[in-house]
């Protein structure tokens, strides 16, 4: 199957060249490099930073624990990721809106888009903690009936989770 794919691939680039390749060498782009791979640097280290922090606990469960609890405790993360999802879909959505305020020198305008940020993730993400907190056991009952041993750990991740998305928003 790989070695059929990787012909194909090769057929669609060739067949992509030929009906396109006279132009490519037209177009000469004008991109400032520098200017991106300095704004780019800091976002490669937080994801990368944010990958390390995000598998950490996994590894350290598994030094500690059986096989079974690290199971459980994976799930439980399953559940919880709503929260980093909501946190990271909002600050992505105004991001860009603080450094243009930032470089146009409008720290007003940027706190209070800060403030509703804060506001709308508390707002998304407390009745979620509250839901998962009360129907912790049904809701790992729909992964086995073995996860129903860990909806206290469930309850914990979810106020710890809880914090970090508010928290996130709030740094």
């Amino acid at each position: 199957y790989v070695i059929a794919y990787f012909i194909a691939l090769i057929f669609a680039f060739r067949f992509l060249y030929g009906v396109v390749g006279e132009n490519l060498d037209a177009y000469k782009t004008s991109f400032q490099w520098g200017e991106i791979y300095r704004y780019s640097w800091p976002v490669f280290i937080n994801i990368l930073l944010y990958m390390v922090f995000r598998w950490t606990d996994i590894f350290m469960v598994g030094i500690y624990l059986d096989v079974d609890d690290i199971g459980r405790y994976r799930g439980c993360l399953q559940v919880v990721v709503i929260f980093e999802l909501v946190s990271m879909s909002i600050g992505a959505a105004v991001a860009h809106q603080y450094s243009v305020l930032e470089r146009s020198g409008d720290l007003t305008q940027a706190q209070e888009i800060f403030m509703d940020n804060v506001r709308w993730i508390t707002l998304l993400v407390a009745p979620l903690a509250v839901l998962i907190s009360v129907n912790s056991s049904d809701i790992l009952g729909l992964l086995g009936t073995d996860f129903i041993q860990a909806r206290d750990v469930l309850t914990i991740l979810t106020l710890a989770y809880t914090a970090k998305a508010i928290g996130l928003s709030l740094g």
